[in-house]
């Protein structure tokens, strides 16, 4: 939740000691309100949490910047296309038609695919790691008690048709923050592969595609904002942007905001980006050319911080130097023309490319997280597993330092010698008393061949069958809960062969096919079942009788005593 500025004409109060949620003022003779350690109790403290009222002159400029831009006129909004390449980003939480979209505490996101093949990929998160030596994970935070408001975060995993992989991390703020993260991981890639950025790659100026690129992403993102209703005034998010070419024997990385990439091998931490903040100097000097206004403050505590406010007002603030979207910072030099490092000496050992929000920065430097995934990567054969690793060890160090509140947390790892370790999922197990119809039907000899003859009699006669493409789409754990794994008796094999036929025959698609029958038992064992019930019920109707029977004699016994 990088650079979130303080809006409300209300008071306000901040609720984390290292977040960037609300302005941070001097502090006062009244003190402050703090967080406590009991989730939502506050208790006041002097410390560096302060209560403030939005200086009403920043509610009169808004209101005049927002008529000035409702007459300029703005750039076209992309058409996005589907095109060659394959994009992969974190599935945000659908809205309702009544209600808005919420996503609980500790959300962890699964993959949305764009481009490429449409098919369903259960296994998305293995190829991706094995073929393109990517892992990533995103997950949301908890800002308050009772927080279910969207996360914030997102990623992007693609590549281009000219075979350039592009990795991407995007921290959003404000109160749709997570809407321009979201718009961005769509348009980065649109331009990238567009011209004239798909000539520039083609020829290596990695730096002019970027950079264009970025220009287009946010006069896009700009319009598109009037376009659906959305207030960027005070809403944006960062970018940090990663060209790997083919060869993979260099990178180029764009820097919005405080999104830190790294890049690393076993032994240190080789290049790492530098997060834009106005405790830079070359930023703050930047930022007060402009016209903007720099405040800094220390508190009680000894921690120093550097916010940015537009012009001579006190408030708005924001604690990055570089955004997407917050417009209203836009004539106070806070832009959002990225920041591009080359790396291409890299070591003869195993090198890796590191891309985190500040969820994971704000406790952890780099050194911490080089040490983490050296010792991860040796000692595990999953690199998602190492992906969610680190993701566990910010929470951690979030809850070691704030015991409530912990921000989203965004990773992602990637490989520059080609693929990742990823852990083969163990195959399932048949559904008890199911035969594979592969090895059935395919059969020409041996006790297959047999079992094929049985069914074909079977069929003739009437025996109910189940279609192995029902029965191998079961979960293992319902056949569990409802069979206990054991042999399914004639009743339940009749009943549940039934049911799998009416639906496979109400089915489309499995009427457009041949349909693959496979057995819940051979035709013996089914005869020697029914054989048994009927002699357990000719048992059960003889031991009924002889009950009767015996009853009948201890009420006559009775009566002769009396």
């Amino acid at each position: 939740m990088a650079g979130l500025v303080d809006w409300s004409p209300l008071r306000h109060q901040r609720h984390s000691a290292h977040l960037k949620t609300e302005p941070s003022l001097a502090k006062t003779a009244e003190g402050s309100l703090r967080r406590t350690k009991s989730e939502a109790n506050y208790a006041t403290a002097p410390a560096r949490h302060q209560t403030v009222i939005t200086d009403p002159k920043f509610l009169e400029e808004l209101r005049k910047l927002k008529e000035a831009r409702a007459k300029a006129p703005s750039s076209p909004v992309a058409q996005l296309k589907a095109t060659e390449s394959e994009e992969i980003s974190a599935q945000l939480p659908e809205e309702g038609w009544i209600f808005s979209a919420s996503e609980e505490p500790f959300t962890r996101r699964s993959w949305r695919k764009r481009g490429g093949t449409e098919e369903e990929e259960p296994d998305l998160v293995a190829r991706v790691a094995s073929d393109w030596g990517v892992a990533a994970t995103c997950c949301k935070g908890r800002k308050s008690k009772g927080d279910c408001s969207v996360g914030q975060d997102n990623f992007l995993i693609a590549k281009l048709p000219n075979e350039w992989m592009v990795l991407c991390v995007f921290d959003g703020h404000g109160v749709d923050g997570h809407w321009p993260a979201q718009r961005i991981t769509e348009t980065v890639p649109h331009f990238l592969q567009e011209e004239p950025c798909a000539e520039w790659l083609k020829s290596g100026d990695a730096d002019k595609a970027l950079t264009h690129a970025f220009k287009e992403a946010e006069a896009e993102l700009e319009a598109f904002a009037v376009e659906m209703g959305k207030d960027l005034d005070l809403c944006g998010s960062t970018a940090t942007v990663a060209l790997i070419p083919k060869s993979r024997d260099a990178v180029w990385v764009a820097t919005v905001g405080d999104s830190r990439a790294i890049l690393l091998d076993q032994r240190r931490v080789l290049h790492e980006t530098s997060d834009h903040k106005a405790t830079r100097k070359d930023e703050a000097e930047r930022i007060k050319s402009a016209g903007g206004r720099v405040i800094n403050t220390e508190y009680d505590d000894g921690t120093e911080d550097s916010r940015i406010t537009p012009k001579d007002l006190v408030s708005p603030q924001i604690a990055i130097s570089r955004s997407m979207g917050d417009l209203i910072f836009k004539d106070s030099g806070v832009t959002a023309e990225p920041e591009i490092v080359h790396w291409s000496s890299f070591s003869n050992h195993e090198t890796y490319l590191v891309i985190c929000s500040d969820g994971v920065w704000e406790f952890l430097s780099s050194e911490d997280v080089q040490n983490f995934l050296r010792d991860s990567l040796a000692n595990t054969s999953s690199a998602p597993e190492v992906a969610n690793g680190l993701l566990h060890l910010a929470q951690k160090t979030w809850k070691q330092h704030e015991a409530f509140y912990c921000d989203d947390i965004t990773v992602v790892l990637a490989s520059l010698r080609g693929s990742l370790p990823v852990k083969t999922p163990p195959a399932k197990k048949p559904c008890p008393g199911v035969a594979a119809d592969a090895e059935v039907w395919n059969a020409e000899s041996g006790p297959a061949l047999a079992l094929k003859q049985d069914l074909e009699s079977a069929r003739q006669q009437g025996w109910p069958m189940l279609r192995a493409s029902w029965v191998q789409s079961m979960q293992e754990q319902r056949c569990s809960r409802r069979f206990g794994h054991r042999a399914l008796s004639a009743s339940e094999a009749d009943a549940m062969c039934r049911a799998a036929e009416e639906k496979a025959e109400s089915c489309p698609r499995v009427q457009r096919t041949r349909p693959s029958f496979a057995p819940c038992k051979t035709l013996a064992t089914l005869r020697a079942e029914h054989a048994m019930l009927a002699r357990q019920n000719q048992l059960q109707r003889l031991v009924m009788r002889l009950e009767k029977t015996l009853k009948a004699i201890q009420m006559s016994r009775k009566h002769v005593m009396l």
